[in-house]
């Protein structure tokens, strides 16, 4: 688990000890951008999104083998609730295709997911 995914874990066992009856976590899916001609779909260029890793054997102290971040942070104590997706605009650049007609954009941004945790126990 990388050290953003350790943070976030973290944060769900502080919030479930203080007894939080709700938990939400931001979680960059991939980045996105591409060139594409004023008004058709551009092309995504951007990294895939993580997904499950190699289990990893249980740990010290009753870690999960689980590696995928969901599940870590439902072995918090939190059920997932509600899981939704949002693009988020970071810049974009606009050029003239000369003869050709329409403008060429460039978007970039990211595919941050939104998750919704209730508390479980």
């Amino acid at each position: 688990m990388d050290t953003a995914e350790s943070a976030i874990v973290a944060a769900a066992s502080d919030a479930f000890e203080r007894g939080d009856g709700w938990f939400e976590a931001e979680v960059e899916q991939r980045g996105t951008s591409g060139w594409s001609v004023y008004g058709s779909a551009a092309s995504d260029v951007g990294r895939p999104a993580p997904t499950r890793r190699e289990i990893t054997p249980l740990g010290p102290g009753g870690a999960s083998p689980r590696s995928d971040l969901l599940s870590r942070i439902e072995d918090e104590g939190w059920s997932l609730h509600t899981a939704q997706y949002v693009h988020v605009h970071l810049s974009e650049e606009s050029r003239s295709s000369g003869l050709l007609s329409g403008d060429r954009v460039a978007v970039k941004g990211k595919i941050v997911g939104l998750y919704l945790f209730r508390r479980a126990r």
